[in-house]
């Protein structure tokens, strides 16, 4: 029992220093995502954003990109990028709040069950809206570029767009829930051994 509790705060350690890593980037990115509100959109005319089509990048004269459209990508990547950082965050937490009963040397206590079974809600919620931001995201990149007149020639006569919608989250969170499962049946089993001593 006392290796596991020595690995549990090695890894407790890790995490504390990861936390605080996550927390100030968190605090650098939401400043910048707030001076970037304060950018008129004609600003953002200034300067056009490569084009990056799988392995081909192209560079793209100003006036084939809106700025409205760029702008609003700009502030979806880095809502998109709170997003997932405020989720590492939780995670990061709650994993050393799970860390905290090994520590001691009760790996099977009560509340590792429920703050698994937390967390996994947290990853089915949070994977769903970051899917949508990402879909969301996709369809404004398509806008901020004038495709057809990019595009379209006697060469290519037609386009088409596919989204793609990641769904590991559904599976991360189907693997939460069978740990908190797990964990919560260890409790059980512990709390009866514990009964009969």
């Amino acid at each position: 029992m006392s290796k596991l509790s020595k690995t549990a705060s090695h890894l407790d350690n890790f995490l504390k220093i990861g936390f605080w890593c996550i927390l100030v980037f968190t605090g650098i990115a939401l400043l910048i995502s707030i001076l970037a509100l304060c950018v008129p959109v004609s600003e953002f005319d200034a300067f056009a954003p490569d084009l990056t089509l799988g392995n081909i990048t192209f560079t793209v004269a100003n006036n084939q990109v809106h700025p409205s459209a760029h702008k609003a990508n700009i502030l979806l990547i880095t809502a998109t990028g709170l997003l997932s950082c405020g989720y590492v965050v939780y995670t990061v937490h709650t994993l050393r709040r799970i860390l905290a009963p090994m520590i001691d040397g009760e790996p099977f206590h009560k509340t590792v069950s429920i703050r698994l079974k937390r967390l996994s809600w947290v990853t089915l919620i949070g994977g769903g809206i970051l899917s949508i931001l990402n879909t969301v995201l996709d369809y404004i990149l398509l806008n901020m570029y004038d495709l057809d007149a990019l595009f379209l020639s006697k060469g290519i006569v037609d386009y088409t767009v596919k989204f793609n919608t990641d769904l590991s989250f559904i599976v991360a969170f189907l693997v939460l829930q069978l740990l908190a499962f797990i964990f919560k049946y260890g409790a059980e089993l512990q709390q009866q051994a514990d009964e009969t001593l």
